[in-house]
């Protein structure tokens, strides 16, 4: 993400919010995923499990429209 960031300064603008599972037990609840990390964009996953630097593009692309 931060790579991503760097070369493209659109991408700041994408607000991100980290959810610990274990921290955030009652936040985590709201949403369907069974592997971590997984990307919603509003209330629609986009991505769950190991992301490539692509994937987390596509996520930050769609965070934009």
């Amino acid at each position: 993400m931060k790579e991503l960031r760097t070369e493209d300064p659109k991408y700041t603008d994408v607000d991100i919010k980290i959810i610990d599972e274990e921290r955030q037990p009652e936040i985590a609840k709201k949403y369907n995923y069974y592997y971590v990390p997984t990307y919603f964009v509003g209330d629609t996953k986009i991505h769950e499990g190991v992301p490539t630097k692509e994937i987390v593009k596509k996520v930050f692309d769609d965070s934009l429209k």
